[in-house]
């Protein structure tokens, strides 16, 4: 472009065209300025030619060289060459050879072959002198000492002795006959008072008419129902069986009572290490002060109390039955105040529940046994399967949900029924990292991957949650 030529000694905004163009005079800074454009005339066109393209080392850096003008332009290329690639698979064997290969060495010798058939039989031999046996002594030994033989004598001519143990003492042979009948002994003097028994022996016997003590062992062998018997009695229901003067058990014929340390004569109550059993019906109150109630888990169920209510332990788990007229099954109280309960339909109603696990799950019919954090979709043979990409989403595998629903007795420990969470916090697989706010989306094969806030392609059907902690493979996640 050529010398612009401008009037001389121009005032603050003067203006001068030049090609078309219109320039504007500033005094501050004393500069002329383009204000507007015209249409400028049309250049020469310029030319672009490659030249030439070797292949640089490989690892080095990529250039082009313009080696013509800037109108009239030559580029050469240098491109770098890729670095080796890994070794390819073996291929296939060929073909086997057909010329043999030169012969083996001797092999080690061989082992021993079996012995020969054997010989014929020798001639008799001359006959020798007989020989001759004779028994020596023989004597009883104690019944606890082994029996023996010793040779006393040579080996041509054996002398025996023997030393035999005695026989243990055989039983006790039957009675003999009975003897003649003896003289008639005198006539005793007559007892006015059995208990004294001609007072010869009143000490080996217990009075009957007074109080009495005895240092033996009293035995009862009589085969009836009243072996000891107190007699009715319509106003002392003390009376029974003491120890060191404390009554222990007493009878109450007023009200048909059998009572038990009734007076409390024993400080510490009834003790009963082993098994105690009454079948009947308690009325009163029971107190346990440092021991607990157990029941057999075998015991046979008893059916429902009717009009009572009922604790059982049966089929391994305890029962409390209410009554046919109760509309609540528990109720439970403290300090006078009535705090909760479950209703006959199995409604639990109260203030708040608490739970150590922090998610809502729901259990799920699977098609095969998953592990926690796997995500999971609608489908399948059964209701769910491991999520693949393009499935209905359905949620995370959880093992220890705070709140579970959909629970029967047949799911209850069933793996193939999985809970599913549908709110709160769950561990959760994932392809790669995350970071803590990142939403986790279903991604495939029961994995999920990190998207930050904001994506603008991510599809919020797939969502699962956002992390709650920076991390990989597996993370806590917020659903």
């Amino acid at each position: 472009m050529g010398k612009l030529n401008f009037p001389a000694s121009p005032s603050n905004g003067d203006t001068a065209t030049i090609n078309g163009n219109t320039y504007t005079y500033f005094a501050d800074p004393g500069v002329w300025r383009a204000t507007s454009f015209g249409d400028a005339p049309t250049g020469p066109a310029g030319k672009i030619a490659i030249g030439s393209v070797p292949t640089g080392p490989a690892g080095g850096s990529a250039s082009v060289t313009n080696t013509g003008t800037p109108s009239a332009a030559t580029l050469d290329f240098t491109i770098p060459a890729g670095t080796a690639g890994g070794a390819g698979p073996p291929g296939p064997t060929g073909p086997a050879s057909t010329v043999a290969g030169p012969p083996g060495g001797s092999g080690p010798p061989g082992g021993s072959g079996p012995p020969g058939p054997a010989g014929p039989p020798g001639g008799n031999g001359s006959p020798g002198s007989a020989a001759s046996i004779a028994v020596g002594s023989v004597s009883s030994v104690p019944n606890s000492s082994p029996a023996a033989v010793a040779n006393s004598g040579t080996s041509s001519s054996a002398v025996f002795d023997f030393n035999i143990p005695v026989g243990v003492t055989g039983p006790a042979g039957p009675p003999g006959p009975a003897g003649p009948e003896g003289p008639t002994g005198p006539q005793g003097a007559g007892a006015t008072n059995s208990d004294t028994v001609d007072n010869l022996h009143a000490s080996s016997f217990l009075r009957s008419d007074a109080d009495d003590t005895g240092s033996g062992k009293l035995n009862l062998s009589k085969d009836q129902n009243d072996v000891l018997n107190f007699s009715a009695n319509s106003t002392n229901d003390s009376r029974g069986l003491s120890f060191n003067d404390r009554t222990a058990v007493s009878a109450d014929y007023n009200d048909g009572y059998l009572r038990l340390n009734n007076g409390s004569e024993f400080s510490n109550g009834v003790y009963t290490p082993g098994t105690i059993r009454a079948d009947g019906t308690f009325t009163g109150s029971v107190l346990l002060t440092s021991k607990d109630i157990r029941s057999n888990a075998s015991s046979t169920w008893t059916g429902d109390p009717g009009s009572q209510g009922k604790i059982q332990y049966h089929s391994n788990r305890w029962y409390i039955v209410a009554d046919s007229s109760s509309n609540r099954i528990v109720q439970f109280r403290r300090n006078n105040s009535d705090k909760s309960y479950v209703d006959n339909d199995g409604v639990y109603q109260g203030r708040a529940t608490s739970a150590n696990w922090a998610d809502l799950a729901e259990k799920y019919e699977a098609e095969a046994i998953y592990e926690e954090g796997d995500i999971v979709a609608i489908g399948g043979e059964k209701e769910i399967t491991l999520y693949k990409k393009g499935m209905p989403l359905a949620g995370v595998i959880s093992m220890h949900p705070g709140v579970r629903m959909n629970v029967t007795d047949e799911n209850m420990e069933d793996p193939l029924w999985p809970f599913v969470a549908l709110k709160g916090r769950v561990k959760c697989k994932i392809k790669g990292a995350a970071k803590k706010g990142d939403y986790i989306i279903a991604d495939d094969n029961g994995k999920g991957i990190a998207c930050p806030i904001g994506l603008a392609d991510m599809n919020s059907m797939l969502v699962i949650g956002i992390a709650l902690e920076d991390g990989e493979d597996m993370i806590e996640v917020k659903v």
